[in-house]
């Protein structure tokens, strides 16, 4: 029914990669939507300014010459783009400044998956008719049974400095319906929070130079008491104590490496409801299984992955297949690089280098799937950070063959994945 509520509208997506266009000129097109495409704020302006009239308008925020928001200006200039909604495609955090407040009916982290998008357009362009479908979704109720219409997604930032992490940290909000900031320390996160309001900050809590318990309290010291967004630790560590560490910063919940759908959805609904909204009614992806404390088999390890990769995606999205790809590729890439300085840290008896490399692979490995590697880790992270060095050579072997061990299943998966992107299939 949602599909039918957008046929015969039109719509202008300006954008200066043809392929960004093409691809965003099908999904439209696609929901039955008429699309004119232009790859210039220039060619924009133009339409406009010769009174044409679109029910919507989909800008890219970095364009040469004029942005997004610069465009979408000079569009309410004209008469004919006055009253235009607008929706704004950003891979970068973007504010409202003076008087942009208004501005965008939607702002989506790109790239933006169809079911985010479509829903925006939903409530742009049949805002009645989209709310009637947010009932009849969750049974003939809203979740929580709450009155009030249906609210703009939560404003979330996440401190995190691991790229991997960070990616996929992005994937599972966006497959939820949320988009999100990130800082790579928690220097930037004070700051992040300071010049403007979030209301979730997910904060890794081992981070360079400020950690997520002292950025966590330097919150809560330095930033007005209106402005305090809901702050939840992300880590590996599930032990008491580090909760009571987490509850005593300030920190309101506690989420153990690696997040799960269920999880995070858990902490979004709850503060979804806290600020007054209701939450994205999306269901998480099947469970994964327990990491295993031993070995697995070729099966068992590609179990897992897949598992843990059909956690982070949506089905048929190539736009999630393609990211995952390039994941997998980067990984394959860059842990044989840890393990040589993992090496070198070891060989040069500094403790605090093997605590430090090691908790970035074990995150990285765990984030795809990749348990035993990551259990592994998590004891060359334990030797790192107690010192005790000299019995840590076997345990770094093992490393080695599970890296090994994972090389081929991950190219395997990564072709397997990017074929799937291009709408092609893969040879046996």
């Amino acid at each position: 029914m949602g599909t039918v509520l957008l046929a015969g509208r039109s719509a202008l997506v300006v954008d200066d990669n043809a392929n960004n266009r093409r691809v965003l000129r099908l999904k439209l097109q696609g929901w039955g939507m008429t699309c004119t495409d232009v790859g210039t704020p220039q060619e924009a302006l133009a339409l406009f300014a010769a009174g044409r009239t679109f029910d919507v308008a989909v800008l890219d925020m970095q364009m040469p010459v004029m942005d997004g928001a610069h465009l979408a200006v000079g569009i309410r200039a004209l008469p004919a783009g006055r009253h235009l909604p607008a929706v704004l495609l950003t891979s970068l955090p973007w504010r409202p400044g003076p008087g942009q407040d208004e501005l965008f009916a939607a702002v989506l982290t790109k790239p933006a998956r169809a079911a985010v998008l479509h829903r925006h357009l939903l409530d742009v362009l049949a805002p009645a008719q989209a709310a009637l479908l947010a009932v009849e979704g969750t049974g003939g109720r809203r979740t929580g049974d709450l009155p009030g219409p249906v609210v703009s997604p939560l404003r979330i930032l996440l401190a995190e400095d691991n790229a991997t992490n960070q990616r996929v940290t992005q994937l599972m909000l966006a497959r939820l319906g949320y988009s999100v900031d990130i800082v790579a320390d928690g220097h930037a996160a004070v700051r992040e929070v300071s010049r403007a309001h979030y209301d979730l900050v997910l904060m890794d809590m081992q981070m360079p130079h400020l950690d997520g318990l002292q950025a966590t309290r330097r919150i809560r010291d330095e930033v007005a008491a209106e402005q305090q967004p809901y702050v939840v630790a992300v880590t590996a560590n599930a032990m008491i104590e580090d909760r009571a560490s987490c509850t005593a910063a300030g920190m309101d919940d506690y989420l153990s490496k690696p997040v799960r759908s269920a999880d995070l959805l858990r902490v979004l609904t709850s503060v979804q409801l806290l600020v007054g909204g209701h939450p994205t009614d999306v269901s998480p992806g099947r469970p994964a299984t327990d990491s295993p404390a031993a070995a697995s088999s070729v099966d068992e390890r590609e179990e897992r992955l897949r598992q843990r990769l059909a956690d982070l995606t949506d089905p048929g999205s190539h736009e999630d297949d393609e990211l995952l790809a390039g994941m997998l590729r980067s990984f394959r890439l860059r842990a044989p690089d840890t393990l040589r300085e993992l090496h070198d840290a070891l060989r040069a008896s500094q403790g605090e280098d093997v605590e430090r490399l090691s908790h970035s692979l074990k995150g990285a490995a765990l984030n795809l799937g990749a348990d035993d590697l990551g259990a592994i880790c998590s004891e060359l992270e334990t030797h790192g950070r107690s010192g005790r060095l000299t019995d840590v050579g076997p345990v770094l072997v093992r490393a080695h063959e599970e890296v090994a061990a994972l090389d081929p299943l991950l190219g395997r998966l990564a072709r397997e994945l990017s074929a799937t992107s291009l709408g092609t299939s893969t040879p046996g």
